[in-house]
């Protein structure tokens, strides 16, 4: 399972309205969750990190187990250059934030897994 949070800041608007359903899709493709197991979520918020003037996004993804460092590395520039891309953001704008909990430390359906 994976849930993934892109919050656009000001200047940031995806021109799809079908954008998390494309979110899903990508997160499913960067770490090979199937795409019905993947929560999709897009929010846009007033942020404006320091001076920048320029249009800025944050994907915070939380994903139950756990990846080898270099895949962990892969999964987030696949997703950094996809997504700033598609955005019309410059990546150094983007920025991926990845939670990797434990089986153990997740309740699903009202039961710990």
């Amino acid at each position: 399972m994976a849930s993934a949070t892109l919050t656009l800041g000001p200047g940031c608007t995806p021109q799809d309205e079908q954008f998390p359903k494309i979110l899903a899709s990508m997160v499913s493709e960067a770490t090979g969750r199937p795409e019905p197991m993947v929560m999709a979520m897009v929010l846009h918020s007033d942020i404006m990190p320091g001076l920048l003037q320029q249009p800025v996004a944050t994907l915070h993804l939380a994903l139950i187990g756990t990846e080898d460092p270099h895949r962990a590395q892969q999964m987030v520039k696949f997703l950094t250059w996809k997504l700033a891309d598609r955005l019309g953001v410059m990546r150094s704008h983007f920025s991926v934030i990845v939670h990797f909990m434990e089986r153990n430390h997740t309740v699903i359906a009202g039961e710990v897994r």
